[in-house]
């Protein structure tokens, strides 16, 4: 099934991007690659489910994880990898961002932001590039054995607007 602008201009107005954007948190253009993810099953018109089969290049036709799409971005171009609303990963093995320059950015609002929890001895998210922004993630109460949520190894990272349940084991946010 191929992609019409007309599908990526109704699913953008289905998450409720302007028409012609590509999401992310304003409008700044890219000369780089923009991926999307989402498992939900909550699909915007003419959608298919998140597959890492799928090319990630629309709204449309998502890749189902996190780590599929970084092993998709180039370095230093200003690739973006879109996290849809209702996406939620648990996560027992670490995700590595390891692409410089590439913004991760989740859409949604409370609880229907991009859901990450940590039910392993790990670190969720382990940054080890420089330049890497993450921005508008949810993050569950991670499990007894994780290290961290978000551990940061690489220069000039950038983590905003965020949310961190803590519960009894959330101590460890971001290292």
């Amino acid at each position: 099934m191929g992609v019409s602008n007309f599908d990526v201009i109704q699913a953008n107005q289905y998450l409720g991007l302007p028409s012609g954007s590509s999401g992310g948190e304003s409008s700044e253009e890219t000369t780089g690659l923009t991926l999307f993810v989402s498992n939900s099953t909550t699909l915007p018109p003419g959608g298919k489910g998140g597959s890492n089969d799928n090319n990630g290049l629309s709204p449309l036709e998502p890749l189902a994880t996190l780590a599929n799409a970084i092993t998709k971005v180039t370095a230093g171009r200003g690739d973006r990898i879109i996290l849809m609303p209702g996406h939620a990963e648990t996560l027992a093995a670490v995700v590595t961002a390891s692409v410089a320059g590439v913004n991760i950015i989740g859409q949604g609002q409370g609880a229907s932001k991009p859901t990450f929890t940590i039910s392993g001895t790990v670190d969720g998210i382990s940054v080890t590039a420089a330049n890497v922004e993450i921005s508008g993630l949810r993050f569950a109460a991670p499990s007894a054995a994780a290290t961290a949520r978000i551990n940061i190894a690489g220069a000039n990272c950038r983590v905003h607007d965020c949310y961190f349940v803590c519960g009894a084991n959330g101590l460890e946010v971001i290292t």
